[in-house]
């Protein structure tokens, strides 16, 4: 039998995954939108005020704890370092829940496609998050026409297979978003996991920035889909069991 050894991964993130600013007292969260006649709509991504929620200040921007954060007011906020964009929207969430997560390598020289076979994740690329999550929403946005860069180290992990078809993605590794402005390189360093069938990003980082720092944050998770490379008309769905997904959410 021959086994696919690379695989696409995307993903549906969940409706609470969200980015801040902190700089600008600004996050934008998935399934949360601006008012169209009245009503809140997710497609209209905004900024809300991190400081108009509950138990955070402008005093508190800098060490508020984001995995505790459970916002309710949303109170529409301008878009970091743009005027005018106050109840209009913008493009945090370009493809709303819908995630590009780069592609898997596996060696799977030893396949039988009989029983449980486990092979070693051997590189992961094509994992560019300005796809997914303010390409270009960030305060460093007004220093640069690029998106920020993405970057992954310390790979490790395993897919399983149950008779030649695969049942889980098992990834830990370190991931760094880089902006490349004109006064200099702002990197966040975090972490983004995959366990069974649940995808998890977390960075939460500061990079000085004039007069002080700017503090970043991606928070986001959901589920898994991988597709085998060469062959794209043969879908694997990743198992959709909670025996993993519920030990790694996010920390909340």
């Amino acid at each position: 039998m021959t086994f696919a050894d690379t695989v696409s991964l995307s993903g549906v993130a969940e409706g609470d995954s969200r980015f801040f600013d902190t700089f600008s007292d600004a996050f934008g969260q998935l399934d949360q939108g601006y008012l169209d006649n009245g009503v809140p709509d997710p497609s209209l991504d905004g900024f809300f005020r991190i400081s108009g929620e509950s138990g955070v200040t402008v005093g508190t921007l800098g060490t508020f704890d984001a995995t505790t954060f459970n916002p309710t007011a949303f109170e529409q906020d301008l878009a970091p370092g743009v005027s005018g964009q106050q109840g209009t929207g913008v493009t945090i969430f370009p493809n709303q829940e819908l995630f590009s997560l780069g592609n898997l390598t596996f060696d799977d020289s030893a396949a039988t496609g009989v029983g449980t076979e486990v092979f070693s994740i051997i590189g992961f690329g094509g994992l560019d998050f300005a796809q997914n999550i303010a390409d270009d929403d960030a305060i460093l946005n007004n220093f640069t026409a690029t998106p920020y860069v993405t970057s992954v180290s310390n790979l490790s992990g395993t897919v399983t297979f149950e008779n030649g078809g695969l049942d889980s993605i098992d990834l830990t590794s370190d991931i760094t978003f880089s902006y490349l402005t004109t006064a200099g390189v702002f990197s966040y360093d975090g972490a983004f996991d995959i366990v069974a069938n649940e995808f998890s990003l977390f960075v939460d980082d500061t990079d000085a920035f004039g007069f002080g720092g700017v503090r970043l944050i991606w928070d986001a998770s959901g589920t898994v889909t991988a597709t085998a490379i060469p062959e794209p008309g043969s879908l694997l769905a990743l198992a959709a069991g909670t025996l993993f997904s519920a030990a790694r959410r996010r920390r909340r």
